[in-house]
């Protein structure tokens, strides 16, 4: 497995001061996901020195927090992939991926689980761990959110086969947006009338704690336009729900 540490990659001449230009937060997270869609190498060092200067949005701003966590999130899997391809080949690799601290914000160093299961889903244990993802004595503590959106599984890209595709996403347009992105993955489930089975995406079953209020069927029911699935719901049929193979490769 290739090594990937930490990197802190703008370096200014000696004495330089290299002043920030003005952006909202999330712009800076898209600066990184661009340049590491375009496989930009020099651009993608410009982007994560620049974000070494960024303090990020607190949770109270919820529109403009969530745009730069989830936009920073699905930058830093683009370009971690670019680094090491064979990443998330084995679930040894898969750990590492995910809970190395790989970029660098004003308020300390961050891997995708601090982003994820720390900030995003409210500091939810992790892993069967029966422990916060953030610590109580880490200044990253103030950009936790009080709970999670749900939504937000649908929006972030770990990189797999069977991951949601990657979009930008602006505070402004960000409630469409949320429900356009757990709409589509909530619009690849099968179900089959004849066993009243209804065969959905593993994200539900891994994070089955975040979609419980309202219920996971209630979800279903908002977003899913199947005429079988709707009559057997009205009808009141048990749903029986199983999970789809998770596809890494």
């Amino acid at each position: 497995m290739a090594s990937i540490l930490l990197i802190s990659p703008y370096e200014p001449a000696m004495g330089e001061e290299v002043p920030l230009k003005k952006k909202e937060h999330f712009e800076y997270a898209v600066d990184l996901l661009n340049a590491a869609r375009g496989e930009n190498q020099e651009e993608i060092k410009e982007a994560l020195g620049r974000l070494e200067k960024v303090t990020p949005p607190l949770p109270g701003n919820t529109q403009e927090a969530t745009a730069f966590w989830v936009n920073l999130y699905n930058g830093i899997v683009t370009w971690r992939k670019l680094l090491d391809p064979n990443g998330l080949q084995t679930e040894s690799s898969r750990k590492y991926f995910f809970t190395q601290p790989v970029v660098k914000l004003a308020v300390g160093e961050w891997s995708l689980d601090d982003i994820e299961h720390g900030v995003l889903r409210g500091n939810a244990n992790r892993g069967g761990l029966n422990m916060s993802q953030i610590l109580a004595d880490s200044p990253k503590l103030g950009f936790v959110f009080k709970k999670a959106d749900p939504r937000i599984h649908g929006a972030l890209n770990c990189g797999a086969v069977s991951c949601p595709p990657i979009s930008y996403y602006d505070p402004k347009g960000l409630e469409k947006q949320l429900d356009t992105a757990i709409s589509n993955i909530i619009l690849q489930s099968e179900f089959h009338p004849e066993t009243n089975e209804l065969n959905v995406s593993r994200i539900f079953e891994w994070y089955n704690e975040d979609f419980k209020s309202p219920s996971l069927l209630e979800w279903f029911d908002r977003f899913y336009d199947n005429k079988a699935y709707r009559k057997a719901r009205e009808s009141g049929k048990k749903i029986k729900i199983s999970f789809m193979e998770y596809k890494w490769k």
